[in-house]
């Protein structure tokens, strides 16, 4: 026999719902269900796509990284900060601020047993190759970092999540 699954979501009466089920689902099997999440692995792949007449070249590194369950993945959050945040970072003062990229960061992005890393500048078509070149030097050099830039990286890190719990998406999640 196929197993079934009782769900609740959106706005409800808790009470009627539990009473409901005890009523209506009582005599439903007990059964244990596995989820097995293997991790996503890939073969490098490299795509250059360029159009002539445009303002804007977009660079976009992508690798593997850590999963929502990995421990790890708050070392690689602080190192994110400290690399590749949007301001007081490495890629902002190298690439922003000297005026070669309009913009560029490193995220970690987690998901349910696989993650990835992702690297993203934009710059105009004549600076990209420099812009890539430093982004890639940059990256290189990811564990060169002094205590100052971690303990500010943990404390922009901290004030984020104080932040981010006083807004409606913050508190949700």
């Amino acid at each position: 026999p196929s197993n079934m699954v009782l769900a609740v979501t959106g706005h409800f009466d808790w009470d009627a719902f539990v009473s409901n089920a005890e009523k209506y689902c009582m005599d439903w099997p007990s059964f244990h269900s596995e989820r097995s999440t293997e991790r996503f692995r890939r073969e490098p792949i490299i795509r250059e796509y360029r159009r002539s007449g445009l303002h804007e070249s977009h660079l976009l590194l992508m690798s593997e990284g850590p999963s929502a369950q990995d421990d790890e993945r708050f070392a690689w959050l602080v190192l994110s900060t400290i690399i590749g945040d949007c301001a007081g970072s490495a890629f902002y003062w190298d690439l922003v601020e000297s005026g070669l990229a309009d913009t560029a960061s490193l995220e970690i992005d987690e998901k349910d047993g696989t993650g990835c890393i992702v690297a993203y500048a934009v710059t105009s078509p004549d600076r990209f190759d420099l812009v890539e070149t430093k982004l890639r030097k940059l990256l290189e050099r990811a564990g060169d970092f002094t205590d100052e830039e971690l303990n500010r990286a943990k404390k922009k890190l901290c004030a984020r999540i104080v932040h981010n719990g006083e807004l409606p998406m913050g508190r949700l999640l």
